[in-house]
């Protein structure tokens, strides 16, 4: 069967808009001439000079394909063949070009490509570079996909003035668990020969035992103090001066969560150590008590502390933190009042001789926060069908102010300043220190949405 003219095709997993057809109706086979193809079943389309569709999916000669749904996609490949696999879940290029934002990046003379979410077990994009740390790097990952839950990537990196670096990830997932475990080995590393090996280890899971139960624990450990600086890894990062180890537990009822972790850290280098939470009990209510409009919450913790370095060496903080709050939401204003009371225990042990800190303090503060918001929006002439909104926003916060330089500091820092901060309740990461306030902030917002509810630009002060 042959035809001309401006022809649509469509089956289960195309259509093709072309100038030609011929079919062979005896194997189901029908190739498109000047063909403009979209995937139907996935993401995907392209032009091809020649597409032929048959029972595997489709072959395409002198052809372009991307998952990018816009007209000028960021990035295409052009080749001489491209083969999709429908059964596989995979394509298959000969003389492929990459272009990104249309122009060419990349040549390979062979690629594959995953066109849905199927994994499949093959070497992974390599990278190869230079620098005066670690002079020619190449990296090239294996990716092994050993079962549908589980999988493997083995990745030699070879560093000309260090040495071969073996990185391995496994992850696993089963019906309670899920995790990964990571190891980077260095066996002798040419730039510092007193040095013996030098390795990464890495461990993360979460577990669920029931609806209720559930647990996770993540641990990093390195060799040396300087294995971060030196080597670099994806599991932290270089500016780091301790490495967290960490294990909890926790219980999710209906009314109430109860949290139960340890928590301890590898110091790197001559920094300070912070305390170890051995262990640290939360509770939260999570499903309010309503009385009229008047919501009732009450969280707290029981928290014991230990660094033996440190001035005090144990402590135990009890917190408690009952709260009122009020809501009233429209569509374009909301209002929130809160009323809390913070209670905090401490029990503090060490060499406290000629040091402000006391064996035992209690400290009680009132909180009060009144917060409200405003949402304007207009229609915009800066961009086509665009929408710019107007979002003021006012807070008053007190805290009356409290001497507490008898309390240590044992997992509490400041929080960083920035205009989100600005109508936070507080200043500090947790309790040790309670910052006191007596003021209103008033602020905007202003962000411009195209005409897909696309955020492309917002301004705060």
């Amino acid at each position: 069967l042959n035809a001309t003219g401006p022809i649509t095709y469509r089956d289960a997993i195309s259509e093709v808009n072309s100038s030609g057809l011929n079919a062979d109706l005896n194997s189901s086979e029908i190739s498109l001439l000047g063909a403009d193809y979209q995937l139907t079943d996935q993401q995907g389309r392209g032009g091809a000079e020649k597409l032929t569709v048959n029972q595997s999916g489709l072959e395409l000669l002198n052809a372009s394909f991307t998952t990018c749904p816009t007209e000028t996609p960021l990035w295409a490949i052009q080749a001489e063949e491209i083969l999709l696999s429908r059964e596989e879940g995979w394509g298959e290029t000969h003389d492929m070009v990459l272009r990104i934002m249309d122009t060419p990046v990349l040549y390979l003379p062979y690629f594959t490509f995953p066109i849905d979410e199927r994994r499949k077990s093959g070497l992974l994009t390599p990278n190869i570079s230079s620098s005066d740390r670690y002079g020619i790097e190449s990296i090239t990952p294996y990716y092994w996909n050993i079962a549908p839950n589980y999988d493997a990537t083995i990745t030699p990196r070879y560093m000309s003035k260090k040495g071969l670096q073996m990185q391995g990830e496994f992850r696993y997932l089963s019906d309670n668990n899920e995790g990964l475990v990571a190891l980077e080995y260095l066996d002798k590393d040419d730039s510092e020969p007193e040095l013996d090996e030098r390795f990464l280890f890495h461990w993360q899971q979460q577990s669920y035992f029931d609806a209720n139960w559930r647990a996770a624990i993540d641990i990093t450990n390195v060799s040396d103090d300087n294995y971060l600086t030196d080597l670099g890894s994806n599991y932290a990062t270089r500016t780091d001066t301790q490495l967290y180890r960490t294990g909890s537990l926790s219980y999710l009822g209906e009314t109430w969560r109860t949290d139960i972790k340890v928590q301890n850290f590898e110091v790197l280098g001559d920094h300070t150590e912070s305390y170890a939470a051995l262990p640290q009990i939360s509770f939260s209510q999570t499903s309010p008590f309503r009385f009229s409009d008047i919501e009732f919450t009450l969280n707290g913790e029981l928290s014991h502390f230990t660094n033996d370095t440190a001035i005090i060496e144990k402590a135990t903080r009890i917190h408690i933190e009952p709260k009122a709050s009020y809501g009233y939401q429209e569509h374009a204003w909301s209002f929130l009042s809160e009323f809390s009371v913070l209670h905090t225990n401490y029990k503090q042990e060490g060499d406290l001789a000629n040091t402000d800190y006391a064996e035992t303090v209690s400290r009680t503060l009132p909180k009060v926060r009144l917060y409200s918001q405003l949402n304007f929006e207009r229609d915009t002439t800066m961009i086509d069908n665009g929408i710019q909104t107007l979002e003021p926003q006012v807070q008053y916060l007190y805290t009356p102010d409290k001497d507490q330089a008898d309390i240590g500091l044992y997992d509490t820092t400041k929080l960083q300043d920035d205009f989100f901060g600005l109508f936070r309740d507080s200043r500090f990461s947790s309790v040790d220190r309670i910052a006191a306030a007596n003021q209103f902030t008033l602020g905007a917002t202003t962000r411009l949405f195209n005409d897909n509810s696309e955020e492309l630009f917002n301004f705060s002060a």
